[in-house]
């Protein structure tokens, strides 16, 4: 039997099942893109710390657990925490393409400034409400409980825990603006105020130690959006375009 006649490697590489592992090797050592929250961090877990920490303070002095007299101290932490804090992290979730982020914490974060500046500025006689002032911080707190609503909503399509938050957030700021109003007892608005920073204190957890160790330690229970695509079907303005077009 006559032996065969070896192939060139030209010959071999024309083959249907020949594979080039050198291409192979190529795709496998090309570096992996990245996109800006690989680059920049995620900026939610500052977030969510900025706003818990003086939350959950404040509405402890609301409910009677800590002593009022000691309310100016929540002036420093309000501007520097709550206010500039949250102001980092919105800025940060813009760079990283988080709208909903960075709608939520600058909101947040002009509600503590806002409270910080009001307080100083009527202890300082500068600003003089009077007899309105309890109408003025009732009016100043029900926009805020709007934009909470609209951001507890939204929360609905990333995970339970936020919305839990907003919904104790949402209840504590209505309670608090009815307070303002009619003269009622700060304690349940603070009850669910604390609520709320407690909740907040947790994603902040959650989001640390499970980025740390890259499972889900703290559960945060994920929603999706299929359920909320599913029921605008049935809405009579479905078949408009998304996104609009401007």
């Amino acid at each position: 039997m006559e032996p065969q006649p070896q192939q060139s490697e030209v010959e071999f590489e024309k083959q249907e099942n020949y594979i080039n592992m050198n291409g192979f090797k190529q795709v496998l050592d090309m570096p992996k893109k990245k996109n800006f929250r690989h680059i920049f961090g995620d900026p939610i877990p500052l977030g969510l710390a900025a706003f818990a920490g003086p939350t959950l303070v404040l509405n402890l002095i609301l409910t009677g657990a800590l002593p009022s007299r000691i309310s100016d101290m929540i002036i420093g932490p309000a501007f520097f925490y709550g206010g500039l804090g949250q102001a980092i992290a919105s800025i940060w979730c813009l760079i990283t393409g988080n709208s909903y982020g960075a709608i939520n914490f600058a909101t947040y974060s002009s509600l503590w400034l806002s409270l910080a500046s009001l307080d100083e500025l009527q202890a300082e006689d500068i600003l003089k409400f009077g007899t309105d002032a309890g109408k003025v911080n009732g009016i100043f707190l029900v926009q805020y409980a709007v934009m909470t609503f609209i951001l507890m909503v939204g929360a609905m399509s990333i995970n339970l825990v936020f919305v839990v938050t907003k919904l104790a957030l949402f209840l504590s700021i209505c309670l608090l603006s009815a307070e303002n109003f009619r003269g009622d007892s700060t304690v349940p608005a603070g009850v669910f105020g604390c609520i709320a920073g407690i909740l907040a204190w947790y994603s902040c957890s959650a989001f640390v130690i499970n980025n740390s160790f890259e499972c889900s330690v703290l559960p945060i229970f994920p929603l999706g959006k299929e359920w909320m695509q599913k029921v605008a079907k049935y809405l009579p303005w479905s078949s408009q375009q998304w996104p609009p077009s401007l």
